[in-house]
């Protein structure tokens, strides 16, 4: 009797096990990480474009105080500035990362309105670097602001 042979089938079947489930891990992760992606991208051009009550359906409820926060401190001056630019803010999410049910993205904002002083007119940015927490939710990934939103590089 050649054990050799069984001892190679052994050996294939269970590379061919572990593969597939490596694979599987990276299919997964890479669905993690679109929904995540997609979940940024929809939150930040809401509420980098001022509308901020569509930026509440990508957050969690306890963001909900802190974008409010945001959408009371704007002023008529601030909203004149941000009428007079011709485009609208653009994201895109530089980077991703998951750990289980809670994620870090970092998103590149451009062409946005900054107001980042009391008693000054905003004015435009033309780009800066954010970064946002996010919590999995049932299925759903979501943004979970804890304190004002602030440029981090």
């Amino acid at each position: 009797m050649n054990t050799s042979k069984g001892i190679h089938t052994h050996k294939r079947t269970a590379l061919a096990g572990l593969l597939a489930g490596v694979l599987l891990t990276a299919s997964c992760s890479y669905r993690e990480e679109k929904a995540v992606e997609q979940s940024v991208v929809g939150f930040a051009q809401n509420y980098f474009n001022l509308r901020y009550q569509k930026a509440l359906n990508a957050c969690t409820p306890e963001s909900e105080k802190w974008v409010r926060f945001k959408a009371t401190n704007i002023t008529q001056e601030d909203v004149d500035v941000y009428n007079s630019k011709r485009d609208t803010a653009e994201c895109d999410v530089e980077s991703i990362d998951l750990d289980d049910d809670k994620a870090t993205a970092i998103v590149e904002v451009r062409n946005f309105l900054n107001c980042d002083s009391i008693g000054k007119p905003a004015t435009i940015c033309p780009n800066a670097k954010f970064k946002l927490e996010l919590k999995k939710q049932g299925e759903k990934w979501m943004v979970d602001v804890q304190s004002p939103i602030k440029t981090c590089i």
